[in-house]
């Protein structure tokens, strides 16, 4: 406890001033608590019809909320600073010169993510690891959200995406596909991203898997299979590999 930890609330505030809710709901005590000390914030939602969210801003929200208090802004008067700063459009013009408010900055090496063992991947400017979730199986009946909080934990985030082509619009390289029994469904999407997207590489998970329906997800591009039920620790090895396999 101590002022880092008001940083952290100004961030719930802030997201509550932004989405209406805050970052985490719906979720017994104890889950919620396990949220916030391990869980990456998921993307803001802003109610229908709001304008944008300026991208100074939203980087304060998530320095806010980073799960390393050395990570938050160093006081509250510099958190104060680069709120101003967030609200004033001549100060966004000279920090993000003739930028799109939803690209990230710099170029793609300075975009890339560190990784474990010194591993790199052309992902996304967030906060940690992000990885494209894609969900074919049914609510309730894929990855379990405790496998989701166990990789947050590890660093990894799932960020749920709803097809291929907004995974290509996330600027996203590594994507988990949670098929269930769905294999033929999480081939056919394999084949889409391959299309819209060759360079990104995808881990399977799905139920049921036989030598043959393995084969036909390899065939269709899959970087890496695991079997339900998964486990956080040995999904992440699985995306770790893959990123290795595709430096």
């Amino acid at each position: 406890m101590g002022p880092s930890t008001d940083l952290y609330a100004c961030g719930c505030i802030l997201t509550a001033l932004l989405q209406g809710t805050p970052p985490f709901v719906g979720l017994p005590a104890v889950e919620l608590m396990a949220m916030h000390m391990f869980s990456i914030p998921p993307p803001l939602r802003r109610p229908p019809g709001a304008p944008p969210v300026p991208p100074l801003l939203e980087r304060l929200r998530l320095d806010l909320l980073a799960k390393l208090p050395e990570k938050r802004p160093e006081s509250a008067a510099a958190a104060r600073s680069r709120l101003d700063e967030a609200m004033s459009r001549e100060a966004e013009a000279r920090r993000l010169p003739a930028r799109k408010a939803d690209a990230p900055l710099g170029g793609r090496a300075e975009r890339a993510q560190a990784w474990p063992d010194g591993e790199t991947a052309q992902l996304a400017s967030v906060p940690e690891r992000t990885v494209a979730l894609l969900r074919l199986a049914p609510a309730g009946q894929g990855l379990s959200e405790a496998c989701e909080i166990g990789l947050d934990a590890q660093g990894i985030h799932l960020a749920e995406v709803p097809d291929a082509a907004a995974l290509l619009d996330a600027g996203l390289g590594v994507a988990v596909i949670d098929a269930g029994a769905d294999v033929e469904g999480a081939c056919a999407l394999l084949e889409a991203l391959g299309r819209a997207a060759p360079g990104v590489r995808a881990v399977v998970c799905a139920s049921g898997l036989s030598s043959d329906r393995m084969n036909a997800l390899v065939a269709a591009g899959a970087a890496d299979v695991a079997r339900y039920p998964v486990a956080p620790d040995a999904l992440s090895r699985k995306i770790a590999r893959v990123v290795r396999r595709g430096r």
